[in-house]
């Protein structure tokens, strides 16, 4: 091998690290700004088109920014102020599927640090058990102008409901 192609590959795995960071960081963000109820911070990790797959108790396919703009300012709403809701997401799996575009699946749990008696976001036990919904995120990353977004986001739910026959990757 000469020293243009070992200092090609280097590069090629340094990018690729870079790549996946960047991802990272995207499914970080998310939850940041959804803890925050920071709707334009959460709208810049989508792109124009993306698709979000949720539950039909979520409302259903979210298509496009407008509708998940729409959706996500109804759940804002509900959630009433900044960590009444807490996203915790772990165990990345992250894939570079081709020039620009990737694949992850991400384990997360919501929590609820607060909550009503009736309404959208209850936990099934009640205030002495925050556990809200543990599940999975599976995304379709796109990079756009040189900043990777999520493209296609599906969640399916391990707690309180079991439906993982239908995971994307």
């Amino acid at each position: 091998m000469t020293a243009i192609n070992e200092e090609e590959l280097n590069l090629e795995a340094l990018q690729r690290l870079i790549d996946l960071e960047e991802i990272r960081q995207v499914q970080l963000n998310y939850a940041a700004a959804n803890e925050l109820l920071d709707i334009d911070a959460l709208m810049e990790l989508f792109t124009e088109d993306a698709v979000l797959v949720y539950p039909e108790e979520y409302g259903g396919d979210w298509v496009g920014s407008d509708v998940i703009r729409e959706n996500f300012a109804y759940w804002m709403k509900e959630e009433k102020a900044p960590f009444n809701a807490l996203y915790v997401i772990t165990n990345p799996h992250t894939k570079i599927t081709g020039p620009g575009t990737a694949t992850g699946r991400w384990t997360f749990t919501n929590y609820l640090t607060v909550q009503g008696e009736a309404g959208p976001l209850v936990t099934p036990g009640g205030a002495d058990h925050p556990l809200f919904i543990l599940g999975m995120y599976e995304a379709d990353y796109q990079k756009v102008n040189k900043t990777w977004k999520i493209a296609r986001m599906k969640l399916t739910s391990f707690w309180p409901e079991r439906d993982y026959t239908q995971l994307m990757h």
